[in-house]
């Protein structure tokens, strides 16, 4: 408006160097773009947030859910993105987090992060009952965002979102 132009960057650590243009991996920021992504998509009428996540799921994730007391019918897209789908949280539990501590490069699937939440126990509620942070709700909306796009989750969110349109070209995810 008045012909100034500010550009700065901020760190993430005290002691990282930060500048425009840097690298941003995204890390624990995932749901956020997840969110995001399920949400242009539902603007754009491809998915509907008030569906059972059922429908995206592929079968062997609803046979694992339905094996321990979940019932997929019953859980929607937005129960899992509001944490209230009564799933249990993998990466709050100690059999996780001592497995991370002893292999921290250890690359997880979801397969493997589901059956970690669900060997925790059965549901903490019927869905939409409670609200409990679950990574584990992300894990499978990642399953959901691939079903519907049909590419790989980061690729989805990159494309959904418009990176560059938006001047992330140096966001990236672990596993592209």
């Amino acid at each position: 408006q008045h012909g100034l132009i500010w550009e700065g960057a901020a760190g993430t650590e005290a002691s990282a160097a930060s500048h425009r243009g840097a690298s941003l991996r995204i890390a624990s920021n995932t749901k956020t773009f997840v969110a995001a992504t399920l949400l242009v998509l539902s603007e754009r009428g491809r998915i509907d947030l008030d569906a059972p996540a059922q429908r995206w799921l592929m079968p062997p994730t609803t046979s694992a859910l339905r094996s321990v007391g979940y019932d997929p019918q019953r859980i929607t897209v937005r129960m899992l993105l509001q944490h209230t789908s009564g799933l249990r949280d993998h990466s709050s539990l100690d059999a996780f987090l001592a497995q991370v501590k002893a292999q921290p490069q250890r690359r997880w699937t979801r397969g493997e992060q589901l059956d970690l939440a669900l060997r925790a126990g059965p549901p903490l509620a019927p869905p939409g009952q409670l609200f409990h942070y679950s990574d584990t709700g992300y894990i499978l909306l990642g399953e959901v965002i691939e079903a519907v796009t049909g590419a790989p989750l980061p690729a989805a969110i990159r494309s959904t979102l418009d990176f560059k349109r938006l001047g992330l070209n140096h966001t990236w995810f672990e596993s592209l």
